[in-house]
């Protein structure tokens, strides 16, 4: 220790300090469990949205749908051909297979339409979870200027150490040139010779 290496145990209790800065939980923001459970939520539905988006109807849907249009067609057409007595038979003939391309089309449609919505869905899940990841991103951004702002303070500290240590050491180099011109002045004077200037 000594005037001339400066009070280490400042600067040990300083070192100490950075330690207990850098490490400290109040320079750790963290994720709220709410946020959390948030950005889960999104991912989830965004996975589930992903499977569907590929898919409209599903083939039980579509034979069902096929179904029961045909027997409500099949028994218009048995009503209409026993109250004409069969002279209708060519014209309904025509009319079925026209519904039935319709309704084709129609069902088409319909599943066309249900995979546009499924794929809207997944985009709408996508910016959710976009929004949810930024509150991690903010908490590392601010994670990193705390951890930045605790290093600037303690290494500061310890900049500052060192240098009122220097300033110290140079101070007592001063004063013992001082006393050493003293000195030899009065040294000199003693032997008869004038003082330097």
């Amino acid at each position: 220790m000594g005037i001339w290496s400066g009070d280490t145990s400042k600067l040990d209790e300083i070192k100490k300090t950075q330690k207990e800065q850098l490490s400290s939980p109040y320079n750790t923001a963290s994720v709220t469990e709410q946020s959390s459970g948030a950005y889960d939520m999104w991912a989830k539905e965004l996975a589930d949205a992903k499977l569907r988006a590929k898919t409209g109807l599903t083939e039980e849907e579509k034979a069902l749908a096929t179904s029961n249009y045909s027997q409500a067609v099949n028994l218009n057409k048995e009503n209409a051909l026993i109250q004409s007595g069969g002279q209708f038979a060519p014209y309904l003939n025509a009319v079925t297979n026209t519904g039935q391309q319709k309704f084709g089309i129609g069902l088409a449609a319909e599943d066309a339409a249900i995979k546009r919505q499924n794929q809207l869905a997944v985009t709408n899940y996508l910016q959710g979870l976009t929004g949810a990841s930024g509150v991690y991103q903010d908490v590392n951004n601010m994670n990193f200027q705390k951890q930045m702002m605790a290093e600037q303070a303690a290494g500061q500290a310890e900049s500052d150490w060192y240098s009122n240590r220097d300033a110290n050491r140079r101070a007592i180099i001063n004063a013992g040139a001082q006393v050493l011109g003293s000195a030899s002045e009065v040294g000199g004077a003693a032997l008869g010779k004038p003082p330097t200037k």
